[in-house]
């Protein structure tokens, strides 16, 4: 592994979770409102940085022993985007929901071109 890659690894933070396919399901749970949090506004800052390298994990997910790097699918960004939409919501931050709806039309609109 790179000198670069190594750094990048480090500052990937780390979430302790007992399944990770909730991210994904968008159902929330309030005793993991602070692993929630890192991962979809980890989501947001990755999808906002421009030139953000992609191999670049989201987190790393910590659950029964594993150890799981989390990427975003850059085939379908709308997706990640779409949960992180709806945890916002949950959770009252509707400026954010704003901001992150404004993403997935944008990206909508870049698909359509």
């Amino acid at each position: 592994m790179s000198q670069h890659n190594s750094k990048m690894l480090n500052n990937v933070p780390e979430i302790y979770i007992e399944d990770p396919s909730c991210l994904l399901e968008g159902l929330f749970q309030e005793e993991l409102i602070a692993e929630y949090d890192i991962f979809y506004r980890r989501v947001l800052s990755h999808t906002l940085a421009e030139g953000t390298d992609k191999l670049t994990p989201l987190v790393l997910a910590i659950y029964e022993e594993t150890e799981e790097y989390l990427f975003s699918d850059d085939d379908e960004p709308n997706v990640l985007l779409d949960r992180a939409r709806l945890y916002f919501e949950w959770v009252e931050e509707y400026e954010t929901c704003a901001l992150v709806r404004d993403l997935i039309n944008r990206n909508n609109s870049l698909a359509e071109m």
